[in-house]
């Protein structure tokens, strides 16, 4: 045991027991960890296609590289083939469809500066087609063909238009048929006003039935195809096809072949403008009343005369003499318009300036000439001033609603109508105030206090220079009462046959006042004044005097005059007072 090494216990104390523990086997080595090199092979041989697998998965680099590449294979395929221009038509068609629909002003702005010269140039062609041709007509009318004309139009008994028509005519379209390409139903139809009369059912029934027969009848006959001509007698029928629909005209003479281009693009543009109506089609003919203005354009025709080798006087004096009477005629019909016009003008004028009537409406170029207004009371009868216009009844249709009209003149008459004052006051009016002068009753003074406010265009009254003649008449009678004095002599206090008379005077002017104090709603009091026993006196004797108001006595110096004078006063009281 000398030699063996003494090894600790497995908690790390000195050995158990003195033994020797037996050795611990070794724990197993991790894995070995990978070599960076692998990383780097890894990387080299797959992370390209990583990379691009991720590129492949954004959506925003895939736009951004299919925007980038997508004119360019447009063009190439375009240069190619017809199958992309194909699959994009429906789409372009039904986008511009939707377009023209939504903002039609637009195309409209942007197409006329190219359509509005074409349009010109067309129409001033036309007109002087026409020119051309009536002045052909007129020529023939006075030759030898001319009078050949009239003769077969009596034996034929047709017109003689009709007869100069035929000689002359190239081509004319009469009819136009648009009928649904499935069903047969006819679509639109437009013809020209003299064309001969058709059932147009009856002729879209016929064509559809025909080109049923050719195809069922020929074999190896293609369904997309269809018959494109037949011919009946003098009359030519073309037909154009497309995809839902076809056009059918009726042709008398030898049409042009620039006619099929126009009968094309007319049906092109149908089906181009009217897709949603084709699809969704049930029977229902309402939703192509919008085609007629194209179909209509197609009514076209062109006529020739022969010109004549000499020169006829006599033709020519009467397209001259026609011309002259046309610009005679245009001419007077200015006239008399412009004419007409001032006439209304100056109606309108005469009634704005006539107090009391306002126009709110006019309408000048209307038959009859329409008015609307509103008119014052007081106004002058608008009627009469219509009739000494020299406007007949029926010219003018008037009619005016009532209205108050504040100019001072109407004001000043509504105020004498409606407060009727009496002689010797005048009224005036200073913009919204009624100014009344003069001497009047105090009953009409009081009616003006109460009512002038409620005429329309009064605000304010004034009255400071209107007198109250029974105010004015009771102060006068105060005042000359005043002036009455009983005077006595020495001591006494019964009264004399002077002082008796004095007494009546004062009695007289007591009663009246009274009298013109109850025409203004008040009564009157007699006030004595003097020394007691002799005012007591006077009192009594002034009321046992009839009618004569109540009287007060008042023991103090008389008023005016001497110590030994009774002297009187009048008042005023609320109302009458009965003794």
């Amino acid at each position: 045991m000398g030699d063996r090494a003494i090894q600790p216990g497995s908690n790390g104390g000195g050995p158990r027991n003195g033994h020797v523990s037996p050795p611990v086997p070794p724990s197993p080595a991790p894995p070995p960890a990978p070599a960076a090199g692998f990383e780097e092979l890894r990387e080299l041989l797959v992370g390209p296609e990583q990379a691009a697998l991720q590129q492949l998965q954004d959506p925003e680099r895939r736009v951004a590289e299919i925007a980038e590449a997508l004119p360019e294979a447009i063009a190439r395929r375009g240069t190619e083939d017809r199958l992309l221009l194909a699959s994009l038509r429906p789409l372009a068609q039904e986008t511009m469809t939707q377009l023209v629909k939504q903002r039609p002003q637009f195309f409209a702005d942007l197409f006329s500066p190219i359509i509005a010269p074409t349009i010109r140039r067309s129409i001033a062609q036309a007109f002087e087609k026409t020119l051309e041709a009536i002045r052909r007509l007129t020529e023939q009318t006075f030759t030898l063909q001319g009078l050949k004309w009239r003769v077969e139009a009596w034996r034929s008994g047709l017109s003689v238009a009709e007869v100069a028509m035929r000689h002359t005519l190239l081509y004319r379209v009469d009819q136009v048929f648009l009928i649904h390409r499935e069903t047969g139903v006819l679509l639109q139809y437009v013809f020209i006003p003299d064309a001969p009369g058709a059932d147009s059912d009856m002729v879209s029934g016929m064509l559809t039935a025909i080109g049923q027969f050719v195809r069922d009848s020929f074999k190896g006959v293609d369904e997309s195809q269809s018959l494109n001509a037949i011919r009946m007698g003098e009359f030519i029928v073309w037909i154009e096809a497309g995809p839902h629909a076809y056009l059918a005209v009726t042709i008398r003479g030898t049409p042009p072949a620039d006619l099929r281009e126009l009968l094309q693009d007319t049906l092109d543009g149908i089906h181009t403008l009217q897709a949603q109506q084709f699809e969704s089609f049930q029977g229902d003919v309402s939703a192509f009343d919008v085609c007629r203005p194209e179909l209509e354009a197609c009514l076209r025709s062109e006529s020739s005369a022969p010109l004549t080798k000499h020169n006829n006087r006599g033709a020519k004096l009467f397209v001259l003499a026609l011309v002259l009477g046309l610009i005679a005629w245009l001419v007077t019909g200015a006239i008399q318009a412009s004419h007409e016009r001032e006439r209304r003008r100056q109606l309108v004028s005469t009634l704005e300036a006539e107090p009391g009537l306002m126009t709110t409406f006019v309408d000048a170029t209307s038959k009859p000439m329409r008015l609307r207004g509103l008119r014052d009371p007081l106004a002058a009868d608008p009627e009469r001033i219509i009739r000494d216009a020299g406007f007949k009844p029926g010219e003018v249709e008037a009619r005016w609603e009532p209205y108050y009209s504040l100019v001072p003149a109407f004001v000043i008459r509504r105020a004498k109508q409606e407060l009727a004052p009496p002689d010797g006051v005048t009224l005036q009016v200073d913009g919204t105030t009624l100014r009344a002068e003069g001497r009047a009753p105090n009953a009409w003074v009081v009616s003006l206090r109460r009512n002038a406010r409620a005429i329309p265009g009064v605000v304010r009254l004034d009255e400071s220079k209107l007198v109250d003649i029974d105010q004015a008449r009771w102060r006068e009678l105060a005042r000359e009462m005043e002036a009455v004095m009983i005077r006595f002599e020495g001591t006494e206090d019964s009264l004399g046959q002077a002082q008796r008379d004095e007494l009546a005077r004062g009695a007289r002017l007591a009663i009246e006042a009274a009298a013109a104090s109850a025409r203004f709603g008040r009564g009157t009091q007699i006030e004595v004044t003097g020394e007691l026993f002799r005012a007591s006196a006077v009192a009594n004797a002034l009321g046992a005097t009839a009618g004569v108001p109540p009287a007060v006595t008042r023991a103090a110096p008389p008023r005016a005059g001497k110590e030994d004078t009774v002297s009187f006063r009048l008042l005023l009281t609320e109302a009458n007072l009965t003794r």
